[in-house]
């Protein structure tokens, strides 16, 4: 029995040891692109609101053309997320783009 338990302190170990490691390194990650973000997108990260990863988001969907981004319509027709008519007879309903 005393085998068993030290099976699985041996795998509890190795996975604490995996998760500090990954945090340390999401950690990393969140600075780096608080940075970028901060230094490329200093409008957008001013909003309420617009973190990093928001701000990386939009971003990136906006890629080398932000003009296209003309007003909320526009960004969620990028998306696949405006509304389309899908009505048929009486029956009046929407579906996402």
């Amino acid at each position: 029995m005393a085998v068993f338990c030290l099976k699985h302190y041996a795998t509890l170990c190795l996975l604490t040891r995996r998760w500090l490691m990954l945090s340390a390194e999401l950690k990393e990650l969140d600075a780096t692109l608080d940075h970028l973000t901060s230094q490329s997108a200093k409008r957008l990260r001013s909003q309420f609101g617009a973190g990093p990863q928001t701000a990386a988001v939009l971003v990136a969907v906006a890629g080398d053309n932000p003009e296209r981004l003309r007003n909320e319509a526009a960004l969620a027709a990028l998306c696949g997320a405006s509304p389309l008519q899908a009505s048929s007879g009486k029956t009046i309903r929407h579906r996402l783009n």
